[in-house]
Parts: structure tokens; C-alpha cells; sequence
């Protein structure tokens, strides 16, 4: 069954806050609203999942590894460029916030 009746268009449309297209079937509407309110719990589930991890307490510390990089152009022979330490992405990410 279609809607063409033009005070029920007007009605959706303002029950809804979205356009309704006037040939939209009952039963589409009903589960177009069904997945909008499935969207609207999702989007407040992470947003409660987010909360949860910004109020995650500090873990264990872990061990400090050191690495030796390589040089950024490979054909200038393998001597190691520097040292690197685990720790030192991880403390420039956590200065960052």
C-alpha cells in the first residue's frame, strides 16, 4: 500500500524530521525508523565505550626494549642509525593528549 495521501506525507515528515517521498511504502517507513533508532543506540554505545576507555586506569609497566634502526635508504649499506626504545612512541602519543 502506498502513501499518496498528501495530510500523511506531511505528518511522517514531521513526526520523523526527515523527507518523505510520497509513493514510500508503510512497511519501508517502519523499518527505515526501525534502523534510525538502531543507528541512534549504536552511536550512543560507542560513545559509551569511549567514556569506559578514557577512565581506563594506567596497566602494567612494561619492560623498556631498544632497537637499532636501520638507515631510511637501505642502499647506503646496514649500518645502524640510531637506537630506538619501546617506550619512545608511546611517551610522545601519551604527551600528546
Amino acid at each position: 500500500m502506498e502513501v499518496n495521501e498528501p495530510w500523511f506525507t506531511q505528518w511522517l515528515a514531521e513526526r520523523f524530521g526527515k523527507p518523505i517521498l510520497t509513493n514510500e511504502l508503510r512497511k519501508y517507513m517502519a523499518k527505515r525508523e526501525e534502523l534510525h533508532l538502531a543507528e541512534i543506540e549504536l552511536m550512543r554505545q560507542r560513545e559509551r565505550v569511549a567514556e569506559l576507555r578514557r577512565h581506563l586506569p594506567h596497566g602494567a609497566a612494561i619492560q623498556d626494549y631498544q632497537f637499532e634502526e636501520g638507515p631510511r635508504d637501505l642502499n647506503t649499506g646496514d649500518a645502524p642509525a640510531r637506537t630506538v626504545h619501546l617506550r619512545s612512541p608511546i611517551v610522545r602519543l601519551s604527551s600528546m593528549t
